[in-house]
């Protein structure tokens, strides 16, 4: 079976071999580098919603808010606040827990 049109099967619309009546779509055919992707973003703490993909499909994106050489990673639940509401986190020091506050947290 040959297509008229060119791109890589993205969906497969009959899974099933049987039948079919002329004109039916068998599958879905398209270029994935030339899908556009629009995300509406909410707040930093909310998922992404998806537009202009269709049913069925589904995309994970990262956005980077900011990024730095020699930096230390934690996860946001080691992050508290403060006396004075300032953001602080938990280190070892020599065997011991102490609060050291951090300038901004990055997500």
């Amino acid at each position: 079976m040959r297509s008229s049109e060119s791109g890589r099967v993205l969906r497969r619309l009959n899974e099933s071999e049987g039948v079919v009546a002329m004109g039916t779509p068998l599958m879905e055919i398209g270029d994935p580098s030339l899908i556009e992707v629009v995300i509406d973003l909410l707040s930093r703490e909310a998922a992404a919603k998806i537009a202009a993909l269709g049913h069925g499909y589904q995309v994970d994106g990262t956005i980077i808010l900011w990024q730095g050489q020699d930096v230390l990673r934690v996860p946001v639940g080691a992050l508290f606040r403060g006396e004075q509401g300032d953001w602080q986190v938990f280190v070892d020091d020599g065997g011991r827990a102490r609060a050291r506050r951090q300038d901004r947290p990055y997500q």
